[in-house]
């Protein structure tokens, strides 16, 4: 970067860290008083004490030597104005400035009101001139105010803050410095006193602690006292008493020479920072350094935003000031990154802006001036973060810094070799320490990296920017080392596993192991890797562990099965271990110990059901009946195929070791069983079993006396079994259902011809009479009137018609028409073997006459009978024998 390339405005000094350095909103009350304060601007104010002391001969006292003969109390303020001035528009233009000047003898006098200071540059150059030449001694002149009224002084102060406008939106340091010989003397007044006398003096100066304490509270109040006092003596009298004034020793300090003056105004602007803070990083206005007469050479690191001046000199004529810079070239006053003032003044200021990273060649040409340089960085604005907010152990957290000029917004620009920029994250470990993590840029002022934890905490993160000189030494920029924070969480492992004591070979123990953070909670991370083995007391490796993860969950699990050779190997231990998958531990633990014992396995299997079968269930109708279900299972030793009952062999009496299910689409039903027909085997019935599939299952649970054990590879034995209907019950309820559709028709059938029957019905009446051939006699024995009965079918049997009627049975259907006045009339009649039918067309009147050689059977054989069936009309229409009926 080329200097000369950077405008003007852009610098930065400490008062401008106090004027920028509000990263907080305003309070509603903006004046406070707080243990953590923030300002928006600064209020300065200054009390020059212009009595008879100060001047001496030149105020009519020319038997006095005066305490201030170089009349700094004036050239202190035009330098104080002329550099807050200066520093305010490279740094903050814009925030809010303003100073007052008020001169004090028996009585106060405001010499410069409320002012706005550098508001811009242009308005600066404007009125900087007339600001400085209101404060001067040439505008005020041998002026002697009188006595010395310290507390007249302070109560003008009082008003004149008070004046002030109060802005919810602005909170403003407020600074009284006072520039005095410090001895008061009041002569007149309501406080009056002999200023040679002592009490009164010590009077005046309580009354002066007092409103100081109560008008101007601190933190958002700072006094301070600059005793101009050439031989030391007054001073020396009351400087006690101010030092109890402002609070601080060091803000109640004696100057006598023009140099210490400068060296004061510095020292207060580096506590007016201390006291505001902010956002803003600044390497601050370094160490003054004091160039005697003659030639200087002094090294000006990078990334200096100003360098400044003050020639010190014991009169106003122009000092005499050559500079070289570190190109060779020599530096006018005329450069356009220059500005020099108060030349004819005892402090002429040279600022220099953006100077030159290298050796700089100052001459001071006056054997009884003196050149201090002051350095200025930068301003930063300085963030720095770990993204992601919260982190595991052994995570990369990535790590990020910005670097950026507080007044330009600009990224912080890098320097060519040998100046290059080193920034290094600073992380505050938990236990107090620091860690310096490098680098890199990443883009223009943003520089990143990445930082793994191995312990879980809160993480305080900031940063250190620096450059190596030539010298070998580290310039630092910037150190700020708690910007931000970032928390790790805090891993264990947990393994729920077997406890420490005796097991035996054959037996299986389940293992779940699992990663938990802080809360409690289940960490799952592909990158984690489970390692674990089984270690003999002399840590070696008896067989390897493996630890899944199937589900994905972080619930890790693995199984181990004890052997013969574990038996062997006296006491064994769980080793378990995780890594982060980058090499950092996350957990470990050890579990045990324990120790293998030979055993004896006992396994179970089932006898009935055998796997796959198939029953018939005799099921559905009375007297049929649904069947049970055996089952019967037995235990046997493993090593001889021996049965063995192990009801006995229970380790906690009242734990049961076996167990039977029958289980039916999921439903779990527990059977019990009684002993079978040999020790060691077992049966269960299960009445009432519809058709259905079932399984069967039986367990084998619990522990075991002695060294008896269950073999793990059999803990359950399932055995399926399909249950089905018998076939003969179709064929049944087939046939059932075939007869009841049967009479359901016939049923449906009989209906439909009453229906029928009943739209058409037979009309007269329905006469049977008796009637002999021989002498026709004819006897009426049964009569039926149609148009009642309205029904085409009429039936009965022998047990209707009287006793001499010889049919057995007998049945006459009248089929009518409506439509037709003929009637057919079907004659069904039964004896005891056969059926006879006779069917004639009948009208109205017609006869019908059956008589033995149509078939029927009659009970008196040797007599001729007849049995003639009328079918007449009309009641009236009866007559046997008439021309109207006919027989056949």
């Amino acid at each position: 970067m080329s200097s000369r390339a950077i405008r003007r405005v852009g610098g930065l000094a400490l008062l401008a860290v106090l004027l920028v350095g509000v990263c907080r909103p305003a309070q509603a009350r903006p004046y406070r008083q707080g243990t953590d304060p923030t300002y928006t601007g600064l209020d300065l104010l200054f009390l020059v004490d212009q009595s008879g002391s100060m001047g001496g001969a030149a105020f009519g006292y020319p038997d006095l030597e005066p305490t201030d003969p170089l009349q700094l109390r004036f050239e202190a303020v035009q330098y104080a104005l002329d550099t807050l001035g200066e520093y305010r528009l490279l740094i903050a233009p814009d925030l809010a400035f303003r100073a007052a000047v008020i001169n004090f003898g028996d009585d106060p006098v405001v010499t410069l009101n409320w002012t706005p200071i550098a508001s811009s540059q242009a308005e600066w150059d404007a009125s900087r001139a007339s600001i400085l030449d209101q404060v001067s001694a040439t505008a005020f002149g041998p002026v002697n105010l009188g006595n010395t009224n310290f507390l007249a002084a302070f109560e003008l102060a009082q008003t004149m803050f008070a004046a002030l406008p109060v802005t919810p939106d602005q909170t403003h340091l407020r600074v009284i410095v006072l520039l005095t010989d410090g001895q008061p003397c009041v002569v007149s007044g309501p406080n009056a006193f002999a200023c040679g006398d002592s009490f009164g003096q010590q009077a005046h100066m309580d009354a002066v602690n007092a409103l100081v304490q109560t008008a101007f509270p601190v933190p958002d109040y700072q006094i301070y006292v600059l005793a101009l006092d050439a031989t030391g003596e007054v001073w020396q009298t009351r400087s006690s008493d101010w030092q109890a004034v402002v609070g601080e020793a060091a803000r109640a300090t004696l100057v006598a020479t023009n140099q210490q003056v400068g060296v004061q105004f510095y020292l207060i602007l580096s506590q007016l920072v201390a006291a505001t803070g902010g956002s803003k990083v600044s390497g601050g206005l370094r160490d003054a350094q004091q160039l005697t007469p003659g030639t200087n050479t002094i090294f000006v690191p990078p990334y200096q935003r100003l360098m400044r001046l003050s020639l010190f000199k014991s009169s106003n004529s122009p000092g005499v000031l050559s500079i070289t810079q570190p190109n060779g070239q020599p530096l006018p006053s005329t450069d356009p990154d220059v500005t020099v003032s108060n030349q004819n003044r005892p402090i002429e200021v040279w600022t220099i802006a953006d100077p030159i990273p290298g050796d700089w060649v100052f001459e001071v040409g006056s054997q009884n001036d003196r050149l201090d340089v002051y350095l200025e960085l930068i301003p930063l604005e300085v963030t720095a973060s770990a993204s992601g907010g919260t982190f595991r152990l052994y995570d990369d957290v990535p790590l990020s810094v910005q670097l950026t000029d507080a007044v330009t917004q600009d990224p912080l620009i890098s320097y060519p070799p040998p100046y290059d920029l080193t920034v290094q994250a600073v992380i505050t470990l938990l236990d107090g320490s620091t860690l310096y993590q490098p680098l890199t840029s990443a883009q223009s002022g943003t520089y990143t990296g990445t930082y793994t934890a191995n312990m879980g905490g809160q993480y305080t993160l900031g940063v250190q920017a620096s450059i190596t000189l030539p010298t070998g030494e580290d310039y630092v920029i910037v150190s700020q080392p708690a910007l931000s924070a970032f928390t790790v969480s805090g891993l264990v492992l947990e393994v729920d596993t077997f406890p420490a004591g005796d097991y035996l070979v054959g037996e299986a123990v389940e293992l779940s192991a699992r990663v938990v953070d802080d809360t409690g909670a289940v960490v799952p991370d592909p990158a984690y890797r489970f390692t674990a083995a089984l270690v003999d007391s002399l840590d070696a490796v008896i067989a390897p562990v493996e630890f899944t993860d199937p589900d994905g969950d972080g619930v890790y699990s693995a199984q181990i099965t004890w052997t013969d050779d574990m038996a062997d190997a006296g006491s064994l231990y769980l080793d378990v271990a995780v890594d982060s998958g980058t090499g950092g531990v996350v957990g470990a633990a050890r579990l045990g110990p324990v120790r293998v014992l030979p055993s004896i396995m006992i396994s179970a299997r089932v006898l009935e059901p055998q796997p796959g079968t198939e029953q018939y269930v005799t099921e559905g109708f009375p007297p049929l009946t649904k069947t049970d279900l055996d089952i019967v299972f037995e235990t046997r030793r493993d090593e001889d195929n021996n049965l063995i009952d192990v009801l006995p062999l229970a380790a906690n009496p009242g734990t049961p070791v076996l167990s039977v299910r029958l289980i039916d689409d999921g439903d779990t039903r527990p059977l019990v069983f009684e002993a079978g027909d040999q020790p060691g085997q077992y049966r269960a019935t299960v009445s009432d079993l519809p058709a259905g599939t079932y399984h069967v299952e039986v367990t084998t649970a619990g522990a075991l006396q002695g060294q008896y054990i269950f073999n793990p590879q059999a803990s359950t034995i399932r055995v399926t079994v399909e249950r089905k209907t018998n076939p003969m019950l179709y064929a049944f309820w087939g046939g059932v259902g075939l007869a009841v559709a049967l009479f359901a028709a016939v049923v449906i059938m009989s209906i439909t011809q009453s229906i029928r029957q009943r739209q058409h019905p037979a009309r007269g009446q329905l006469v049977i009479v008796k009637a002999t051939i021989i002498d026709n006699e004819q006897t009426e024995i049964w009569r039926r009137n149609l148009d009642r009965e309205k029904s085409n079918d009429i039936r009965f049997g022998r047990s209707k018609l009287p006793r001499e009627a010889p049919i057995t049975r007998l049945k006459i259907t009248c089929d009518n028409n409506r439509m037709s006045e003929q009637r057919q009339v079907r004659v069904s009649a039964w004896n005891k073997r056969e059926m006879i039918v006779l069917s004639r067309v009948l009208t109205p009147g017609s006869m019908l006459t059956l008589h033995q050689r149509t078939g029927f059977d009659f009970d008196q054989p040797g007599i001729q009978e007849q049995v003639v069936y009328h079918l007449m009309k009309d009641p009236d229409d009866y007559g046997l024998g008439g021309t109207d009926m006919g027989v056949f």
